[in-house]
């Protein structure tokens, strides 16, 4: 038996999965508020070393879209299981739909990660 025929392997995945999900927009968010906050209180000299300080962060951007990217393809293996034959259609063009909006979502969220990194 593999581990996606194991209910709690399942679960465990679709866990990682919605948890590195939002990481990545969370993160850049943070960055942005922190950022918007130094601006005001610090010198730039000061300011160009926090800024300098956050690449640990868009590290870890990169390992939560590795992450989301790998649980997502363990995912598409039993997506199906437990959906009935007539939803299918119905769920694939929502999941199509949500894919679409998260790609963007995590596109633009990635390109601010760097943005916000600079002095």
């Amino acid at each position: 038996m593999g581990l996606t025929q194991r209910l709690w392997f399942r679960i465990l995945n679709d866990l990682v999965h919605d948890v590195t999900a939002g990481v990545v927009p969370g993160a850049v968010l943070a960055l942005w508020l922190v950022r918007n906050g130094a601006k005001t209180t610090l010198n730039p000299t000061d300011l160009s070393a926090l800024t300098q300080s956050w690449t640990w962060i868009v590290l870890a951007v990169f390992v939560a879209l590795a992450v989301f990217v790998v649980t997502g393809s363990i995912r598409i293996s039993y997506r199906t299981r437990n959906l009935r034959a007539d939803a299918l259609q119905s769920q694939g063009r929502a999941v199509l739909i949500k894919h679409a909006v998260f790609i963007l979502l995590f596109l633009y969220a990635t390109v601010m990660a760097f943005v916000l990194i600079q002095p």
